[in-house]
């Protein structure tokens, strides 16, 4: 059963982190130090990452909370790991992530990301998933 999550919850990740930008590109975020452009995305995605929440709405609210543990780590060089294990690549289109894994191919929309959370959500599916940064 955590086979077939995996792929859900990476998905779920860069979606979170293209949500992070659109909000701070079109400005719903407030001006502080944390406004992020898409360059900084890259930049902030860097690190390991646990997913907390899901089936949130669009905004990342009304949640339900992720009773599992699955950490996620994006390194520099585009390695993506899950759990300690390598499970592909991922690289960056502006606000959209792109996952490689040896099964699938998966597009995600970060809606938000900034230096402690992220929000991501898929084309096909209205729910969003939130991630905090753990390292």
């Amino acid at each position: 059963m955590g086979k077939k999550l995996l792929p859900y919850i990476v998905s779920t990740a860069c979606a979170v982190m293209f949500a992070c930008s659109t909000f701070q590109e079109k400005d719903f975020s407030n001006t502080d130090s944390d406004t992020r452009t898409v360059g900084s995305t890259r930049k902030l995605i860097v690190g390991t990452w646990k997913i907390v929440a899901i089936r949130c709405d669009s905004q990342g609210s009304n949640c339900e909370r992720y009773k599992r543990d699955i950490v996620f780590q994006f390194s520099r060089n585009g390695d993506l790991v899950a759990n300690g294990t390598k499970r592909g690549t991922y690289r960056l289109e502006g606000s959209t992530c792109i996952l490689d894994t040896d099964r699938k191919q998966y597009t995600v929309s970060i809606i938000l990301i900034d230096s402690s959370r992220m929000i991501t959500g898929e084309q096909n599916r209205k729910s969003t998933e939130i991630f905090n940064k753990i390292q």
